[in-house]
């Protein structure tokens, strides 16, 4: 699969994979900027060539959230984009990884609970 080839709509035509989940490629893509700088945006895709409803309806749905989405600490949707058959959903990049990339292996049951003492946890933040 090449989702480079999918779209060029007036932005550099190179995307670099960086994960699919099954249901969707994470791809960073590349714009020239209104002041010239370049800047990476958040390119999604559907990972099937011919994508269903309800992954068009999602893609459609999260640009649809734009306004209500806090840039402090959302990334947030830019553009929709179709090309054919194919659709694309761009949002702000500011670089750092998916979240679950970013936690270990989960823990068996049985390994948490016997390291457990009986004693109450305080899992408040300081």
């Amino acid at each position: 699969m090449n989702p480079s080839s999918w779209f060029d709509s007036g932005v550099d035509g190179s995307l670099q994979m960086l994960w699919e989940d099954g249901e969707r490629i994470f791809c960073r893509k590349w714009r020239d900027g209104a002041d010239g700088d370049r800047n990476a945006v958040l390119a999604v895709l559907p990972a099937a060539e011919h994508s269903t409803p309800d992954s068009l309806n999602r893609l459609t749905h999260e640009y649809v959230l734009k306004d209500d989405l806090d840039g402090t600490w959302a990334t947030r949707p830019q553009r929709l984009v179709r090309a054919g058959v194919r659709i694309m959903l761009t949002l702000g990049f500011l670089g750092g990884q998916a979240l679950d990339r970013l936690i270990g292996p989960r823990m068996e049951v049985g390994r948490l609970v016997s390291g457990w003492n009986g004693e109450e946890l305080d899992l408040a933040c300081p």
